[in-house]
């Protein structure tokens, strides 16, 4: 008797048997998706284990009601839920808070109740994530408030100081040397 199996991939299902020891599937699966099914395979293989089941069920589990989440401190979630219903969220206990898709506590864009939510969240303030909710940095605007801004390192500053004053020439005091190497090196 064959062994088959069925696989579903970008939903389309696909019966897969083992023929003479090579894998055929029905129907036949496109040329460039195989070789990745093949490279898939192989991983496992490697690995000795098939990769981790992805579900909203799995992204979940453990987490618990709100009352859960939140046990030991439940002044905080009063709060939250208080900050959530005033601006028109009233949450569920079965919702998920996720604190970093929040802009304040309590907000009812951090309540959750699929990855897709979660998906939708990091799209909408144009964060990338990677884990079980993947959103890569070409999917989300370029946001200037997501530049990171580093202050320019006093060493580095008091050393072009020193090279303009040993260079010679400068009419202008320390300070405006200082503020014209922070604007010319410095982040933008």
């Amino acid at each position: 008797m064959a062994t088959s199996w069925k696989t579903k991939i970008n939903g389309k299902t696909y019966t897969a048997k083992m023929v003479n020891g090579a894998v055929e599937y029905d129907p036949p699966m496109p040329a460039d998706q195989l070789a990745r099914e093949k490279q898939n395979m192989a991983g496992m293989a490697e690995a000795r284990r098939a990769p981790g089941c992805v579900t909203d069920s799995t992204f979940f589990a453990g987490v618990g009601t709100l009352s859960e989440q939140f046990r030991g401190e439940e002044r905080q979630l009063s709060q939250m839920v208080a900050n959530a219903k005033a601006n028109g969220y009233t949450p569920a206990n079965g919702d998920f808070y996720q604190e970093g898709l929040a802009d304040y506590p309590g907000d009812p864009k951090a309540f959750v109740k699929s990855r897709g939510e979660v998906r939708e969240r990091c799209l909408e303030r144009g964060v990338p994530c990677h884990g079980s909710v993947n959103v890569s940095e070409h999917e989300v605007a370029a946001r200037p408030e997501r530049v990171k801004k580093t202050k320019l390192a006093d060493d580095i500053v008091n050393r072009k100081v020193m090279d303009i004053k040993k260079a010679g020439g400068h009419v202008k005091s320390e300070s405006a040397i200082r503020q014209e190497i922070v604007e010319k090196h410095g982040s933008k």
